[in-house]
């Protein structure tokens, strides 16, 4: 009798432990949001293979929009989102696995009364 159950233990361990699915890389989507020296001009990438490819595309975008040379990543996220918030003479920035997060933590920066002027998420994280 002891013999059965062990056998039957085994028979059912070896049939869950085939069940198990093997773990799965996750792809990473990076993000990136450069600002400019001159008031209100800024650029932004999204769902780049890496934080230095997102942060060129932002500076680019940035500078494509008359920022010019005067163009800086302030803020770069992987899976997840970003946000700038302004007041008067403040620009601030954050980033969070979500929206909420980011804005959050944006305006939390920024000592003023402040607003958010853009955010961007990466690919399925705009929650």
């Amino acid at each position: 009798m002891l013999t059965s159950a062990a056998v039957l233990g085994a028979t059912a361990a070896a049939m869950f432990a085939g069940h198990v699915a093997p773990a799965q890389a996750q792809s990473s989507n990076y993000g990136a949001i450069a600002v400019s020296v001159r008031p209100g001009v800024y650029g932004y990438a999204t769902d780049y293979g890496s934080f230095a490819d997102a942060g060129a595309a932002a500076l680019a975008a940035c500078r494509r929009g008359g920022g010019g040379g005067g163009c800086d990543v302030k803020v770069s996220y992987r899976n997840g989102c970003g946000a700038i918030a302004i007041s008067r003479g403040w620009w601030s920035y954050g980033s969070a696995a979500t929206i909420r997060g980011a804005k959050q933590e944006a305006l939390n920066n920024n000592p003023g009364r402040a607003s958010i002027k853009h955010w961007n998420c990466t690919s399925g994280y705009q929650l």
